[in-house]
């Protein structure tokens, strides 16, 4: 899924390969036969629609679009302003590719994951991941919004599968579990798979007794409360932290949360409240299965009750989350046609709510709004519910209303610097 036009581009299937996607965007039937490049084009296709719903539905994905789009009205009109503003949600993904070192092509097996906070003058405040083995470093990568986006869309595929096997035999055969849970051990023993594996690797950790349908779903949980989190609720979640981090680095984070950032970080530390409140009220893991998989916020609101992590409750989560959504579609609007598709709010809307009511991206596959894919050979695959835009035209508006320099100016050193806040910086209230 390509973040600068919010276009997914499945490079690795060509025209004749439609007949295939088609099938693997409807659901089995009883009847149908197993089909191995059935199912591995289904996972594919629910993991990039997971990536573009995290970017057109949440409200950092919002935030992210409106950011984007102002960044590349400002280009085309030769002004470089709101690209370092942009640059802030860009370098949190940046940040993975950047930073992660692997020092032994191991197995990730029997690991030891230890996090440090420091901070980085490129990319703020951050959270490192050092995995090790038998006393030894094995890889170390930042905990990226990259992170958090890919650990999300990977558990939406393992979920997507569970339902697949689930519809099609009534209920999931312990032969098809062990093998789904078999691939997904395999990703998260790849030292070269640091992006998609590092938040399932710390939520093992954290919960190594959980089946794993209650593992992926609280990976969609988590990352659902996470990327909805109104500012307001970011900035009150900052407060309850500051009570629970040491150092330096933690003040720089807790001030760009104030500013709608490192929620990435945000995922962790509920993962964390998660864990220390189970633990503290003896929760066991099938109670806490069940719980994760039934009533998911209210475990979330519990544990950050709990803890201290989120003073006053969440009693205002989805009413505000939903206020502030409904803001920046208002200035979404006013870039339709050009870096956004005609209808594109109104599809935002419904994908938005219809996520509200079922965090399984396969579970709406054929009733969200898409945009068509695009195909390595250029070629369209039509969607089951299709937003009418033309991709290709919209991706050459973008590449010629700024969108030529966007790319050329990503990835360079300079441009996000001022914008993070420094430990000892003065938080200044207004009014």
């Amino acid at each position: 899924m390509n973040f600068d036009t919010s276009i997914i581009v499945l490079s690795s299937f060509e025209a004749p390969a439609g007949s295939l996607l088609r099938k693997a965007m409807r659901a089995p039937k009883k009847t149908d036969p197993n089909d191995p490049a059935r199912i591995e084009a289904h996972r594919l296709i629910v993991h990039e629609v997971t990536h573009y719903l995290d970017l057109t539905t949440t409200l950092w994905g919002l935030e992210f679009l409106v950011r984007r789009d102002l960044a590349l009205a400002g280009l085309a009109r030769g002004s470089h302003d709101a690209l370092k503003v942009a640059m802030l949600n860009f370098s949190e993904l940046e940040m993975h590719w950047e930073l992660t070192k692997v020092h032994q092509k191991t197995a990730l097996t029997d690991l030891e994951p230890v996090c440090h906070v420091h901070y980085s003058q490129r990319h703020g405040a951050m959270v490192t991941v050092v995995l090790y083995k038998h006393g030894e470093r094995v890889a170390e990568t930042p905990l990226s919004m990259l992170s958090l986006l890919e650990a999300n869309a990977l558990a939406c595929e393992v979920d997507a599968e569970i339902r697949w096997y689930t519809i099609k035999h009534g209920s999931l055969p312990e032969h098809h579990e062990a093998r789904i849970a078999a691939g997904l051990a395999g990703v998260l023993r790849s030292p070269m798979r640091l992006e998609y594996n590092v938040l399932h690797i710390i939520v093992l950790r954290y919960f190594p007794g959980l089946d794993l349908a209650a593992r992926v779903k609280l990976i969609m949980a988590v990352t659902s409360f996470t990327l909805n989190l109104s500012t307001a609720e970011l900035s009150r979640m900052a407060n309850g932290l500051s009570y629970h981090l040491d150092g330096e680095a933690w003040e720089a984070i807790c001030m760009d949360m104030r500013r709608g950032m490192s929620r990435h970080i945000v995922a962790f530390k509920v993962i964390e409240m998660l864990h220390r409140y189970a633990t503290a009220i003896d929760l066991s893991y099938e109670a806490f299965s069940a719980a994760i998989k039934q009533k998911h916020e209210e475990l979330i609101r519990a544990s950050l009750n709990f803890t201290g992590a989120l003073p006053g409750g969440m009693n205002t989560y989805r009413g505000l989350s939903d206020i502030e959504a409904k803001v920046l579609l208002r200035v979404l609007r006013g870039h339709k046609g050009c870096y956004e598709p005609v209808g594109h709010s109104q599809a935002i809307t419904r994908n938005r709510r219809l996520r509200a009511r079922d965090l399984s991206t396969a579970a709406g596959l054929r009733r969200f709004r898409l945009l068509d894919l695009v195909l390595g050979d250029d070629s369209v695959i039509r969607m089951p519910t299709r937003l009418r835009a033309d991709v290709h035209k919209l991706n050459d508006s973008v590449l010629d209303q700024g969108g030529a320099e966007f790319l050329r100016q990503i990835g360079n050193p300079e441009i996000p610097q001022k914008f993070h806040m420094p430990p000892g910086t003065q938080w200044v209230n207004l009014g």
